[in-house]
């Protein structure tokens, strides 16, 4: 029977919790995550799981993905709970990926990308060039791998989109799933307030190590 997904206190993913629980292994706001030694089972920890509108599903092994072009880059995150952090991410740029499945896939065309994650949450995003470029597959936080097991894991794959709330992109990534009809899946975003696509609007945000303010223009 697959353990049950965390409890989260606000329709955020993993990211809203009180400072006092603030865990060291990552550098902002994180949940504990009770059930992570065991939630974190054979599709997260082998690989990605492709499927949706596409004959037949792909897997991609972590060892895949670390043969597709990688990048390290240096930029901020941005939680819709009034934080943000900046550190050097590392992994695969989502065109990237697109790029190689296009490749083996004739004629793929999908409107939307359906997050699964080891706990059984999701999220959608709609595809677009945009959306690709900004979207990194990642599985390392400034040169170290997101842990995978423990209480605190969050890996060894997380979708962090940088043009969009933070919430956008799942943590204990396992499945995404390409459609060309969108999922009947309730929003966040409607939950939150915010646009439907998770951009990131004008305001102001807190650093979540030094406590600095950070005015952001909106995307």
């Amino acid at each position: 029977m697959p353990p049950s997904p965390p409890s989260h206190p606000s329709p955020f993913i993993a990211l809203n919790i009180p400072t006092a629980e603030k865990v060291s292994l990552l550098p902002f706001p994180h949940t504990v995550y009770p059930t992570a030694p065991t939630a974190l089972a054979t599709e997260t920890v082998t690989g990605l799981v492709i499927d949706g509108d596409i004959p037949t599903p792909k897997i991609y092994s972590l060892l895949d993905l670390k043969g597709l072009t990688r990048e390290k880059v240096k930029k901020t995150m941005v939680s819709a709970d009034g934080w943000h952090s900046t550190q050097v991410w590392g992994g695969v740029w989502l065109s990237t990926l697109m790029q190689a499945l296009r490749g083996s896939v004739p004629g793929l065309n999908s409107k939307y990308l359906l997050q699964t994650n080891c706990w059984g949450q999701q999220e959608v995003l709609r595809l677009s060039p945009d959306l690709e470029k900004s979207a990194l597959v990642c599985d390392q936080i400034d040169g170290a791998p997101l842990p995978s097991t423990g209480p605190h894991a969050c890996g060894p794959l997380w979708l962090v989109v940088f043009d969009r709330y933070s919430y956008k992109g799942l943590e204990g990534l396992s499945r995404l799933s390409l459609l060309n009809e969108p999922p009947r899946l309730e929003q966040r975003s409607d939950a939150l307030g915010l646009d439907p696509l998770g951009m990131i609007q004008a305001g102001e945000t807190v650093d979540a190590q030094t406590g600095q303010r950070l005015k952001h223009t909106g995307v």
